[in-house]
């Protein structure tokens, strides 16, 4: 009976440690292992950006690196200068750089985005859903407003091409 009793035992404690091993290797819900990253491109009328970068690992994420170049003039001069990168995803609009300077004379004809880190975020969240990212630029020359607007990245322009 004793030799029962041992057999029954170690038959019970090789199925728990294969079971706990099986369920090691399961896919799980944690998105830890997740990671993107987009190299963004785009260009205005008065514009072009080279080199944006935005990377998701897990829930880290990461944004920037970018430069900002006029594309027809050699020099801007302008008083303020104003960044804003936004992404879309599942319709919502969401701000996740920005970044401004102002100062009379300032030659903004090539800038550099910066760089932002941070952990979770509205972007990590919803990599897989991303469906626009668009950069704003707004500058103050000769006492006028500008503003344009530059696509990044387009979801729908990504599938059709």
């Amino acid at each position: 009976m004793d030799k029962y009793i041992h057999s029954m035992w170690k038959a019970c404690s090789l199925s728990l440690l294969i079971l706990f091993l099986l369920s090691g290797c399961m896919k799980s819900e944690d998105r830890s292992g997740d990671n993107y990253y987009f190299s963004l491109t785009g260009e205005s009328e008065t514009w072009s950006v080279d080199g944006y970068e935005l990377m998701i690992q897990g829930d880290r994420f990461q944004a920037g690196n970018g430069t900002i170049t006029a594309e027809k003039e050699e020099e801007i001069i302008a008083y303020s200068f104003d960044m804003e990168v936004h992404t879309v995803h599942d319709g919502n609009d969401t701000i996740i750089h920005r970044t401004s300077s102002t100062g009379k004379g300032q030659d903004i004809s090539q800038s550099e985005t910066g760089r932002i880190e941070g952990s979770e975020t509205i972007v990590s969240k919803n990599a897989e859903q991303l469906e626009h990212v668009y950069m704003l630029i707004a500058w103050r020359q000769d006492g006028e407003d500008m503003e344009e607007k530059i696509v990044l990245y387009d979801e729908e322009e990504r599938i059709h091409n």
